[in-house]
Formats: structure tokens, sequence, C-alpha cells
């Protein structure tokens, strides 16, 4: 029911991917009903409405196409025609307006609003609904001329607006309005436009298959996959029970690091591309001194840190907001300004007059 496969894959029957879940599976499979109370393999069954493809560039989703109209406020997407869900109605427009009007509601305290509020998505009225103060049927968000034609309307010009949407994952309104939020939960009730379906839903056990009413480019390469919440996932990975898994802590790292099958099949995971650093209130003393700040920057031993501390394959080094892999990251350019020498904080401190005794960060 996937994608063709070359002729010397291995056999549909075989292609299933084991995959440790985390803890106990969470109550929902999708996104817009919930970021923070997920179950592993969530997300595998809706269309976004806009994607980001392997070169972080903007790509059609669900929507083949967009504009928006000469005062940036307001948004016209246009649906692809040929993605149905699983029980063979069609994915439109409805589907994105109940899913937004779901979020927005406040009878659904969906845990991720912030998302599309002022400052972000700045959906209009958006916030509003949020807060109760008018109904859903007043959010920016409505059908337009037809089934496929999404109109979205921004208290401001939002211009990164479509990247925001490749988190905007359709709910269908059916299901929605007949079984909640947690309709694809259950696979009595599960309906998909995306690549799966749900088969087995358990604390102990989650299933999806290919969704056979998929659109093509939408079809999976695997025919199943299943997560399995092992106490210990790395022992399960060891033990050959799983295909993948995350490793948490330094205690796995360095079993990782001091077998080389392991280190060979490590890789980092960039994440989100998070950074962390120190940072001050340049508008204080001594904070507000250029060359105490300088001082500082020279007193980070960044590869010790990832050695003892953090661990490799956990972090690396970092000397720029954009972590390796971002567009446009150039950490190399920024590192030799501060770069870990002892020796140069020393005289800048002193060339700042600052006296401290002592100083937490």
């Amino acid at each position: 029911m996937g994608k063709v496969l070359p002729e010397d894959a291995a056999p549909p029957e075989l292609q299933v991917y084991v995959t440790a879940g985390s803890g106990s599976p969470g109550q929902f499979m999708d996104i817009s009903a919930s970021v923070y109370n997920r179950a592993p393999l969530a997300d595998m069954y809706g269309v976004p409405l806009t994607r980001i493809n392997k070169d972080f560039e903007l790509v059609p989703g669900a929507a083949k196409e967009w504009k928006v109209s000469e005062d940036g406020l307001t948004w016209t997407f246009t649906l692809r025609d040929d993605i149905v869900w699983s029980d063979d109605t069609p994915l439109t427009a409805d589907d994105f307006v109940a899913t937004f009007r779901y979020m927005a509601d406040p009878k659904s305290a969906y845990d991720f609003t912030w998302y599309y509020s002022k400052g972000s998505g700045n959906i209009k009225n958006f916030d509003e609904v949020v807060a109760g103060k008018i109904p859903v049927e007043e959010l920016g968000v409505r059908k337009g001329a037809n089934d496929y034609e999404l109109i979205i309307e921004t208290s401001e010009v939002t211009p990164y607006l479509p990247r925001l949407f490749m988190f905007a994952m359709p709910l269908q309104a059916k299901a929605l309005a007949a079984h909640g939020p947690a309709y694809n939960s259950n696979p009595a009730t599960c309906v998909s436009c995306g690549p799966f379906i749900v088969k087995e839903f358990s604390p102990t056990r989650i299933e999806i298959v290919a969704n056979p009413k998929a659109a093509d480019d939408i079809k999976p390469f695997l025919e199943r996959i299943i997560a399995v919440p092992f106490p210990d996932a790395f022992q399960a990975y060891q033990a050959g029970q799983v295909d993948f898994t995350s490793i948490g802590n330094a205690a796995q790292v360095d079993a990782v690091l001091n077998d080389p099958q392991l280190s060979a099949q490590a890789t980092p995971d960039v994440g989100d591309f998070r950074t962390d650093y120190f940072f001050f209130d340049v508008t204080k003393p001594p904070f507000d001194n250029l060359k105490f700040r300088q001082a500082l920057s020279h007193l980070l031993d960044r590869d010790s840190i990832v050695k003892f501390i953090t661990k490799p394959l956990l972090a690396r080094p970092a000397y720029s907001f954009l972590a390796p892999g971002f567009p446009a990251a150039n950490g190399e350019a920024l590192k030799e300004i501060q770069r870990y020498d002892p020796e140069l904080a020393k005289q800048l401190y002193a060339e700042s007059g600052v006296k401290v005794d002592k100083l937490l960060l």
C-alpha cells in the first residue's frame, strides 16, 4: 500500500520499523489536538498546509499555492483537490476552518495557542477567541469561494505566515465533531489523509500501517511502524528489539563512544537547532562595561563543557546563535572573537577597571 520499492528491497511484510516510544502514550495523535500530550507516532494522519523541505525551502503541502492581498493582511490558500481522507471524503477548507477554530476555542484548552497569537502567527481575532471575548465564528480563518479555497486574515503584516503553517495539520471536521480531538487514538474512529492510519493503540504498543487512500506523493516507503514504550529503550536497542532510540544521558553516551559498533550507528540529533547561551543585562554594572563582557567571553571553555559535562553526541560547542546546519549559520567566523583564552580574559578584565570579588553566572 506504500510506495513501490526497488526490486532488491525486502518484501513488503518486512518493511516494518520498530521504535521505542517514550513512557506511556499521550492522549492525542495530532499536533493540532495537542502539542505536549501527543503519543508516539503522532502526526502521520494529515497533510500540513505547507512544508519545509530538507534545504529549509518553503514548498506546497495541502495548499498547492497561496497569495496575499496588497495590504499584506489577507492570505488565500488554494488546496489540492486530490487529497482524500481514508473514509473517502475529500480534504477541504472546512477541515482547516474546524481545526483552527478548535485550537482557538477556550473550551479546547489547546496547549500551543501562542503559536498563532499576536507576535507570532498574528491570526486575526485569535487571542480574543482564546480569551472567550468573541465567538469562534469570528476567527480570521474561513472558507473562500469554494471547497478548496481557504482564507486566513492576520491582524498585522506577517510575511512569514506560510512557513508557520508547516505545523498546520488538519483535523477532519466530521470526525472532530463526532468523536472529539482524540479520534485518531482509536482505530475504530481513526481517519487519515496522511501516509498512515492507526491499527492498534494501547499503553504498551502503537502500530500504524500505510494508508491505502494516501495520494501518490504522500504514500510512505514503510508498510508498518510500531512503537513500544520499553522501560529502558537504550537496552532494548542493544538487544535488537527496536530499530531506533534516542540517548539522553552521559552514561549512555559513554557506552556508545566506547563501543565501535554503536559509535558507527550513532548520529547527533540537531533537534530544533536549539542553542544554549549566557546573556547579560547590559544596562547594569558590571555588564554595561564592554571590556568586562569581552573578558567573560574568553572564559567559557566550550570544548571542556561538551567533553566532560554535556558529553559529545548530546551537544557541540557553539559560537553563534545559529546552530551548525541551520541556514546562514557561520559559527567559524565568530569563533576567534570568543575563543577560550584565560590570559586574554585577564588582560581585558584589567583594562575594564571593573572590581568584583565573586561573580555568579
